[in-house]
């Protein structure tokens, strides 16, 4: 059997990251990769997220876990939302529990999401096939929170670009269709009339049933692509 050692840049701890290839007479390539645990969430020197592995997402369960005991999001966690991997992951972790929780968390998720798709708008980067998806899934936990004034935020991805287009209307109603059009009434500028007919138009040809339906589906698109990370 023949072995080819193959010795690349040394990682930000200092430690060489090698691949070994050990072919032998069936063809067969094993490839093994030394690593120390803080590689699996840096970036490639080209600037594409490396993969959210399962040991960064015990990570990032335990950082959002500390956003629930102390109420604030820890250096760790905030150097992460920039990375769709690990938004994605976030997201998958939130789903299940209480969004209002983490909440301010997901406003500053939602101006990641906001920058991304303007990004991949303009080309200056590359999606995956999920990560453009993400701005529903954040919009969706921010509905969730039940906070009328969230509506504005998630007004901001309406029209965003043509990819995006029209948001479906459950999105601006999670505190409920009256609670929220008495916010936009008592708000009373431009963005929040706009919003307010949008809704009343949207909401004269939409049954109350498909709400739960509706839920349900937002809830598995997450699940759905949180599983192609592990």
């Amino acid at each position: 059997m023949s072995v080819l050692g193959l010795n690349l840049p040394t990682t930000a701890t200092g430690q060489k990251r090698t691949f070994k290839y050990y072919c032998g007479t069936a063809a067969m390539v094993e490839v093994f990769l030394k690593f120390s645990p803080n590689t699996l969430f840096q970036r490639t020197p080209q600037g594409t997220p490396e993969p959210t592995g399962k040991l960064t997402m015990k990570l990032i369960q335990h950082e959002l876990i500390q956003v629930l005991e102390t109420g604030a999001i820890p250096p760790t966690l905030a150097a992460r939302l920039r990375n769709p991997d690990d938004r994605l992951a976030m997201y998958g972790f939130i789903v299940d529990r209480k969004p209002q929780q983490f909440r301010q968390l997901l406003l500053r998720l939602f101006d990641e999401e906001i920058a991304f798709r303007n990004a991949l708008w303009d080309g200056t980067v590359k999606d995956n096939g999920a990560f453009s998806e993400c701005i529903y899934h954040c919009a969706f936990l921010l509905y969730c929170c039940a906070e009328p004034s969230d509506t504005v935020n998630i007004w901001r991805a309406q029209y965003l670009n043509q990819d995006i287009g029209e948001l479906d209307g459950w999105y601006f109603i999670g505190a409920g269709l009256n609670e929220t059009l008495s916010y936009l009434e008592r708000t009373n500028d431009q963005t929040s009339a706009a919003i307010a007919e949008y809704i009343e138009n949207w909401s004269s040809y939409i049954s109350p049933d498909s709400l739960s339906e509706w839920q349900q589906g937002r809830r598995n698109w997450i699940l759905d692509d949180v599983s192609c990370l592990d």
